[in-house]
């Protein structure tokens, strides 16, 4: 099985959230210093075995992850 996606489309589907513009559209929250997320709950951790990744943007997700 073959998949043919030209640049566009997967430059699209990888910056979805910023592929359009329009009036009042958020701006795109972007990485810390360090690169490893833009804030406490969307970020890589490291731990003492390695490294986590916790990602919960979701109010209702993270009051199940704790």
């Amino acid at each position: 099985q073959e998949i043919f996606v030209d640049m566009m489309g997967a430059n699209a589907y990888a910056n979805w959230d910023d592929f359009l513009t329009y009036e009042g559209k958020e701006p795109r929250a972007l990485l810390d210093e360090d690169l490893r997320g833009n804030g406490p709950l969307n970020r890589l951790y490291e731990t003492a075995d390695g490294w986590v990744v916790l990602c919960a943007p979701l109010d209702v997700e993270w009051d199940e992850f704790v």
